[in-house]
């Protein structure tokens, strides 16, 4: 089967996968170096809507469809 691959600038239906995202991949990264709370903030401070919307530009969500 094959499959179609799209880019698209990320929306705001986004976000929350986003967040969910950077959160799992932090946690796991950092789990051993920094406190559960820094990783929180962290993704907080980066990683927020408000964040996210400001700087849309540099983000592209890939969409897998077949």
């Amino acid at each position: 089967m094959t499959e179609i691959v799209k880019y698209r600038q990320l929306h705001e239906d986004d976000f929350e996968e986003i967040y969910n995202v950077a959160f799992e991949a932090w946690s796991y990264t950092y789990k051993d170096i920094v406190t559960s709370s820094y990783i929180k903030n962290s993704i907080d401070k980066f990683y927020s809507p408000e964040v996210l919307q400001k700087h849309n530009l540099f983000y592209l969500v890939l969409d897998c469809l077949g």
